[in-house]
């Protein structure tokens, strides 16, 4: 699936020269100076508008998570990676996929309008071999946050422990984020099978963006729901400063689905199943002329339950 838009929200540059993504999160974790508990401090949550495009088909019935008490044991596998690439291969830049996956301990207490999901992370493992040894000091690592039934987030916490290096803070951190950057989130409408609905909100990456995630209704057995995941993603910048005398322009921004399923059920916090994966490639030029640069941001989320 393909979507492409243009878009002008703002003048502000943003440069050629890319880093990391894990480079570019601050380091504002705090542990416990007893190492008996990890200590959480908030976390910036995005703004999230909520709106119902289609009610679905046939029977109608609100949508909400009912997982008071309940524990769960789950991965999720995070995928990242970047790309810059131009017509004459000049600056071009490439940070190859890297994979992440995070075992998660999560429990849920709180009062219906307000769950408390606490998820604590096991030890961390990826693609790279050389940082795992690194990595896995963030065991222990802890992500809290309060979230609607509708799955809306109002408040996020992240701790690190201790022992944790700060590639492995940082790396961590940088998943979590991820992990809630594409929320899974319904209206507050009763809705039936076909239903769409839109999340729209800011994310950082690379650069910051405008998302708009459209989710549709596949199908509702019970507590089991299956819903299609879409996420459209264009420049909140639209400039790209390259140290020319003139600024390149936004002359197209396109997301592709690599995966797009997800698997609820709502008696549990976290996906029990499927993911979401993407590619945005932004297009920026002078428009008078060929020169072309092309950004690529690979992002990735798979869930997997353990029994």
């Amino acid at each position: 699936m393909k979507r492409r838009s243009i878009i002008s929200v703002s003048s502000t540059p943003t440069r050629v020269a890319c880093v990391s993504a894990a480079a570019t999160l601050p380091l504002a974790l705090a542990a416990c100076s007893s190492g008996a508990a990890v200590e959480t401090q908030p976390a910036d949550i995005a703004d999230l508008a909520v709106s119902v495009t289609n009610k679905g088909e046939g029977q109608r019935a609100s949508v909400k998570w009912k997982d008071d008490g309940t524990a769960q044991k789950s991965s999720a596998v995070i995928t990242q990676g970047f790309s810059q690439k131009s017509g004459s291969g000049t600056g071009d830049q490439t940070f190859p996929d890297t994979r992440l996956e995070i075992p998660l301990s999560a429990s849920v207490a709180g009062v219906p309008d307000a769950r408390a999901v606490t998820a604590t992370v096991g030890v961390p493992h990826g693609s790279n071999a050389e940082l795992n040894q690194d990595i896995s000091t963030a065991e222990g690592f802890v992500a809290e946050w309060t979230a609607k039934p509708s799955g809306k987030i109002t408040e996020l916490k992240l701790g690190a422990p201790e022992k944790a290096t700060d590639t492995a803070r940082v790396g961590i951190e940088t998943a979590v984020r991820q992990l809630n950057s594409v929320p899974i989130v319904f209206p507050e409408e009763e809705i039936g099978t076909g239903a769409t609905w839109t999340a729209e909100s800011k994310v950082e990456g690379q650069t910051e963006m405008t998302q708009k995630v459209t989710y549709t209704l596949l199908g509702r057995t019970g507590d089991i729901v299956d819903v299609k995941v879409a996420v459209e993603q264009v420049p909140s910048v639209t400039e790209l400063d390259t140290g020319a005398e003139t600024p390149l322009k936004v002359i197209e921004s396109d997301t592709r689905m690599l995966a797009d399923t997800v698997k609820i059920d709502l008696t549990k916090p976290l996906p029990v199943s499927g993911g979401v994966d993407y590619v945005t490639s932004v297009t920026y030029g002078d428009g008078s002329s060929d020169v072309r640069i092309v950004q690529s941001t690979h992002r990735g989320i798979e869930f997997k339950e353990q029994g």
